[in-house]
């Protein structure tokens, strides 16, 4: 059997087991394991080739059907985790000649300067559309479209809400009323949370993937340039639409609210890349840097800023007006 396969169904076993391992256990432990399922499936297609990666992704889904005989699982995961991160690690492998007019290229010339890799901005559309997808896909199979499943799903909320606020302040009780309001919003606000969450997930995946294959030599394409990324024509029209989408009846309304957050999610990531490019070659750019990332956590606001900031780029083009000086390469000797 070829190594490549024995890596591949190695992935598989791994990614299957964090998948499994996310079922139980407290709310946040199955958030993290939710997150680093795709990380094993990642790691074998970036670093040995797709198919590496599709193997993983066939073995992991074969695995727990064999071990949970349980066909929804075994979709959610093969739909949500392996199909998904299989698509981003072939896109990323991707290349054609930088110059198509030259049939012949220079054998002397390095790989970089003769292929032109597939643009990571486009890589991070791809993952926010398969997220959106994969969200509505998940919203369907759960029935969000059946009032008694809404219905049920407002009482377990409801529930929690009051059960969070007991624990934190017994001496002032939230109303009903304020209980339903929060209920309400935790509702509306799921489509496009997952959504956030699942993109989070792919692009966190695929970065340090990229990171420990490009450290180990094993990654095939240069590192990119992260704060130069760009997105395609129209990705800021799209924005627009879904947030008109989101008037629609339901249940237009709820999959319009996956693509609305998932491209909020492109464009906040687009914010950040402006940043770190405008900020090059400043004394006080780790210090901004470091305030930056605390705001997102802990100052409300910050993430709308930087989301219109990635907006406006598309527009004014801020990075060729005031961006520094090129970043310095990541080499497998020398991360940074």
């Amino acid at each position: 059997m070829p190594q490549r396969w024995l890596i591949g169904l190695g992935a598989g076993l791994v990614s299957a087991v964090v998948f499994v391992s996310a079922s139980t256990g407290p709310m946040q432990m199955r958030a993290v394991f939710f997150a680093l399922t795709p990380l094993a499936i990642a790691l074998a297609g970036l670093g040995w080739g797709w198919r590496t990666g599709l193997v993983a992704g066939i073995a992991g889904t074969g695995l727990i059907g064999a071990l949970t005989s349980h066909p929804v699982l075994t979709a959610v995961f093969a739909m949500t985790q392996a199909l998904p991160m299989v698509v981003l690690v072939y896109l990323a492998g991707l290349s054609r000649p930088a110059d198509e007019s030259i049939t012949q290229p220079n054998p002397q010339a390095s790989t970089e300067t003769r292929l032109e890799w597939y643009p990571v901005g486009r890589l991070i559309i791809w993952a926010v559309g398969l997220a959106a997808l994969t969200a509505v896909g998940l919203l369907l199979a759960f029935g969000v479209t059946d009032p008694a499943f809404v219905g049920e799903l407002e009482k377990k909320i409801a529930e929690t809400i009051k059960s969070s606020v007991s624990e934190i302040s017994s001496s002032a009780p939230m109303s009903d009323e304020n209980i339903a309001t929060m209920t309400k919003l935790a509702i509306a606000m799921m489509p496009a949370g997952g959504a956030i969450a699942i993109a989070s997930s792919m692009l966190f995946s695929l970065w340090i993937s990229a990171r420990v294959t490009h450290a180990s030599e094993q990654l095939e394409r240069p590192w990119p340039d992260l704060a130069a990324i760009t997105y395609p024509t129209g990705t800021a029209l799209a924005l627009a639409l879904t947030m008109a989408a989101t008037l629609l009846p339901q249940p237009m309304a709820t999959f319009a609210a996956a693509a609305l957050g998932a491209l909020l999610f492109a464009f906040l990531l687009l914010g950040l890349a402006v940043i770190h490019y405008t900020t090059r070659g400043n004394p006080w750019r780790p210090f901004a840097l470091w305030a930056l990332y605390i705001g997102l956590l802990f100052a409300k606001g910050v993430m709308l800023i930087v989301i219109l900031l990635g907006i406006s780029e598309t527009f004014l083009r801020l990075r060729s007006k005031f961006g520094g000086p090129p970043d310095t390469p990541i080499t497998p000797s020398h991360p940074t």
